[in-house]
């Protein structure tokens, strides 16, 4: 896999020590736990899975849903 593009994002604290902890309980770098959810997240949007509900308010996500 190709990991050449570095991005930086925001992420709540609790959310951090979420990915943090289940990459060291895998044995796994965080990015590749990273790529991994984000992935399945996105295909789960992409088959009408998962569900984002939006505001129009710049940066507001309203709510997410899994169906």
């Amino acid at each position: 896999m190709d990991y050449g593009i570095a991005r930086t994002y925001r992420l709540q604290t609790d959310t951090v020590e979420r990915l943090d902890a289940l990459a060291a309980e895998l044995r796994i770098h965080q990015s590749r736990l990273v790529d991994v959810l984000l992935s399945r997240a996105l295909d789960d949007v992409d088959d009408g899975v998962l569900v984002l509900q939006t505001r129009p308010v710049a940066y507001t996500l309203d709510r997410i849903e899994r169906r």
